[in-house]
């Protein structure tokens, strides 16, 4: 949980809400700083996969520790940054260190640490996502008013530097919780399933391209809107404070769905479940086109925050599902970055339509549709023949 809660330094939704001042100090319109953010996170992906594979060899109070100082000194940076190359430099230390290997840690170590009720532990885990976006932007927006941006990065070093590291070194002081996996020898009752399957492997199995879109569609969708809300709030006249409120039900949605899918993970397994996360995004966002008054934001925020509740612990089962644990820093990162990847896409794409006039409607609309297609994808391999977990790696 203290993981997931700081990454909140490095998310869209906390990055959002320095956009206007970075776009007013810079000259960056909506489009070039779309792109920016973009290829901040495209080069975090591309690194998420090399850096992400070390929580399988590395001790987990080491690991972590480096995590959070570069966490740390990006946001240190951030208070900086004079030209708008620094800014991409801060921007991608905060979604590599925040945004990409906080939530990567707490994911892995919940799915490999808890065979049984494994869905449990990771909606537990994950509840610091929603604990930090329920109290994360309001405070930003009032520190920024406040402070300003400059002074407001400052700040986040100091809590990293102060509070995140300081209790991971208390929480994982027993050497128990920190051997990584590869130092562990295999037990003979282990699965062999979970000893063979390794990331080239996954690389060859069709299923994983099918299940992609499926974990793609609901980062892609979210980063995209979320980064530009300001101009969605223009579009729908609303003020950005409505915003900033409704990430209240935003979080609180997370964490029932976090929660109520914790159980059925356990229960039916996140295979049955992992076509269906996205469809409560696509009915906030069908809201969002339909209806003008502010209650709508609400509405759109707290369906988008189930959605992604229970996908933070449904995806990470599913790896472990169909290709165990032993490899499952090396797999999962390998899926992160490719979720990462979609975070990159969509700020840019979204960005350069508003530029080019195309109404939000479309945005909106399209996003629906790719949720719709995402999910016809994944059930051949959710509910048909080759659901099982148990295919040879090949």
């Amino acid at each position: 949980m203290l993981m997931t809660f700081s990454s909140s330094f490095g998310q869209t939704f906390f990055v959002s809400l320095f956009v206007p001042a970075w776009e007013k100090e810079f000259a960056l319109g909506s489009g070039l700083f779309g792109s920016l953010y973009s290829l901040a996170t495209l080069i975090s992906a591309v690194l998420l996969p090399i850096v992400g594979r070390w929580v399988d060899v590395i001790d987990l109070r080491r690991y972590a520790l480096a995590v959070a100082i570069g966490l740390g000194i990006s946001c240190a940076g951030l208070a900086w940054v004079g030209n708008v190359w620094q800014l991409l430099l801060a921007l991608f230390g905060l979604r590599l260190f925040g945004q990409g290997l906080c939530g990567h840690i707490a994911s892995t170590t919940m799915a490999r640490r808890f065979r049984q009720d494994r869905g449990k532990a990771l909606s537990i885990s994950a509840l610091g996502y929603p604990i930090g976006e329920g109290i994360v932007p309001t405070l930003g927006i009032l520190a920024i008013a406040t402070w300003g941006w400059r002074t407001t990065s400052l700040v986040d070093c100091a809590l990293v530097l102060l509070i995140l590291i300081p209790l991971i070194v208390w929480f994982l002081a027993p050497a128990a919780l920190r051997v990584p996996p590869a130092n562990v020898p295999c037990s003979p009752s282990d699965d062999p399933e979970e000893k063979e399957w390794t990331r080239s492997h996954v690389l060859r199995d069709w299923r994983f391209y099918f299940l992609l879109p499926g974990f793609l569609i609901i980062p892609f969708g979210v980063t995209g809107l979320i980064i530009h809300q300001v101009r969605l709030a223009e579009f729908k006249g609303w003020s950005m404070a409505t915003f900033a409120y409704a990430f209240t039900g935003f979080a609180v949605a997370r964490i029932i769905g976090s929660l109520l899918a914790g159980p059925a993970i356990d229960r039916w397994g996140a295979q049955r479940l992992f076509p269906f996360i996205a469809f409560p995004m696509a009915a906030g966002i069908g809201l969002l086109m339909a209806f003008e008054s502010p209650w709508t934001a609400l509405a759109y925020l707290s369906l988008t925050g189930a959605s992604i509740g229970m996908a933070s612990g449904t995806g990470s089962a599913l790896w472990a599902e169909l290709y165990g644990i032993r490899h499952l820093g090396a797999i999962k990162s390998m899926g992160y970055s490719l979720a990462v990847f979609g975070t990159a896409v969509s700020p840019a794409l979204f960005g350069w339509m508003l530029a080019a006039k195309i109404s939000f409607h479309w945005i909106l609309g399209g996003t629906i549709g790719l949720v719709l297609v995402a999910s016809a994808i994944s059930l051949p391999v959710c509910f048909g023949k080759y659901s099982s977990g148990k295919a040879a790696p090949r």
